[in-house]
């Protein structure tokens, strides 16, 4: 509430900057919009009291610190697991990963993905002022602070930025791992444990269960299109994805103007000429080729991000797969008909 009630009251003062600024740049025509955006800046600095707050080169400043955090400080191409809300100086929410929030806005729905998010803690991928906060922060702590605009200059799947306004962030970091790909072995490693006894991965980051055998003995062959039906999870177990139309409303992801069909893919014992010719994710493709998968066959599979949506995700106004997200896919081939 503290944040929120002056946040708001910074609405009153940048309608009167901005109006200032109007009349003023009628004058100094000459002014730089980077120069009105610092001068800006700084006026929302002094408006809220945070001169001497914590302050990273000329761009950003940490305003307030809680949380107990532990161990090191993260550095230079580690990944920190992130929550995270960003505001505009209104207070307006322009972007969280938070599902209290989302209820709280009454925007929550089902279809977002709420997770913590995987931010690569190097230049290209995060903007700078966002490294610098979180390599100024210990796993557990979390920040609140005030980036300007003119260094929100990546256009990043990981975080919001904004070049034409401040942003006031609230960092949460829950953890750092230095190595993404082995974090997600792991975690694969572990899921196998709980739910397959143990079971060895087909291939480097890739499970696979048959779960259901039909009688149809014969292979498919390259070029036959086949029927295909299909559940998508995290590891967590939440649906983010499924052509079942039950399945649909059972998850609450029913959307009455879809139709919920069977997918028609044209199978290639090569999982990758799969991917390239239907544009699918490499780990779904290999579900349908592994195993000795036919007609009538049901398999269960997980893998790692680089065999789904990879470093990027897939998101798509809150909903989709974040990035570095491992997923499990159940896949159905439906029955052979004859012609």
């Amino acid at each position: 509430m503290f944040i929120m009630k002056r946040i708001k009251l910074w609405g009153v003062v940048l309608f009167s900057m901005v109006a200032y600024l109007a009349v003023s740049c009628a004058v100094e025509v000459d002014e730089k919009t980077e120069d009105i955006q610092e001068r800006i800046f700084n006026a929302f600095i002094r408006t809220n009291g945070w001169e001497n707050a914590e302050r990273l080169g000329d761009s950003t400043y940490i305003v307030e610190r809680s949380g107990t955090g532990t161990g090191t400080n993260p550095s230079d191409s580690m990944y920190g697991f992130v929550r995270y809300t960003a505001q505009y100086t209104t207070g307006d929410y322009a972007a969280y990963n938070y599902d209290s929030i989302a209820k709280q806005l009454g925007t929550y729905e089902e279809s977002s993905i709420y997770e913590p998010f995987v931010w690569p803690i190097r230049t290209g991928d995060v903007s700078d002022p966002l490294c610098d906060i979180l390599k100024n922060m210990k796993p557990g702590e979390k920040t609140l602070s005030v980036v300007a605009p003119w260094t929100n200059t990546t256009n990043s799947t990981y975080a919001f930025t904004s070049t034409s306004a401040p942003i006031v962030y609230s960092i949460e970091l829950l953890k750092v791992v230095p190595d993404i790909q082995e974090y997600e072995y792991e975690q694969l490693q572990q899921f196998s444990n709980k739910y397959f006894e143990g079971m060895d991965s087909l291939s480097q980051g890739f499970y696979f269960k048959k779960i259901h055998a039909s009688e149809y003995a014969d292979t498919i062959a390259d070029g036959n299109a086949i029927r295909v039906k299909y559940v998508g999870r995290l590891l967590n177990g939440k649906v983010f994805d499924t052509n079942i139309e039950d399945t649909a409303k059972k998850y609450d992801l029913y959307n009455p103007m879809e139709e919920y069909n069977s997918m028609s893919v044209v199978y290639n014992v090569d999982p990758e000429t799969i991917e390239k010719e239907e544009d699918l994710v490499l780990g779904f493709c290999k579900a349908l080729t592994s195993g000795g998968m036919t007609y009538g066959d049901k398999c269960f599979v997980f893998f790692v991000s680089d065999l789904g949506y990879g470093g990027n995700g897939n998101l798509d106004n809150g909903s989709g797969i974040p990035p570095y997200c491992p997923i499990s896919f159940e896949v159905w081939i439906e029955e052979y008909e004859k012609a």
